[in-house]
């Protein structure tokens, strides 16, 4: 892919996770349409003192589409976060704004995280995780429960 105007938002906005990275983050590695972040869990909830490893990607025709987030390592279990990786949350799908940010959506995904109340796959994992295989969380149409 080469630069265009969305890889350069995209990197602007990381530049801006680099400078003032939100608690809780840890930047691994980026590219012009990928981000890598350690997420840690944030004390005093069920995840604290656990590191997990979070994806997003940008396409084409990012702002306008939202950025993929996938974990990819240590994927936590959590009613939102399928085994697969992928996180069922509407501001990476229908709650998605040309004018939010990779911030906003690090910081929702570390919310997630943060209330929920017990460690706990969603109910339909082992449908979604045999049949949405090799997917791209992009391809699914999310029902949202909370």
């Amino acid at each position: 892919m080469k630069l265009n105007k969305m890889n350069v938002r995209f990197l602007k906005e990381v530049k801006n996770l680099k400078n003032s990275m939100p608690a809780h983050f840890k930047l691994v590695t980026h590219n012009n349409t990928t981000l890598i972040l350690d997420v840690y869990g944030a004390p005093s909830t069920i995840y604290s003192g656990e590191i997990f490893t979070l994806k997003i990607e940008i396409n084409d025709n990012y702002p306008i589409d939202p950025p993929t987030a996938v974990f990819i390592k240590n994927i936590p279990e959590n009613e939102h976060v399928y085994t697969n990786g992928h996180i069922c949350i509407s501001v990476l799908h229908d709650d998605w704004s040309p004018a939010m940010t990779l911030e906003m959506v690090v910081i929702a995904i570390l919310s997630m995280l943060s209330d929920a109340k017990k460690k706990s796959k969603p109910p339909d994992n082992y449908f979604y995780t045999v049949f949405k295989r090799n997917k791209s969380p992009r391809d699914t149409k999310w029902v949202y429960h909370k």
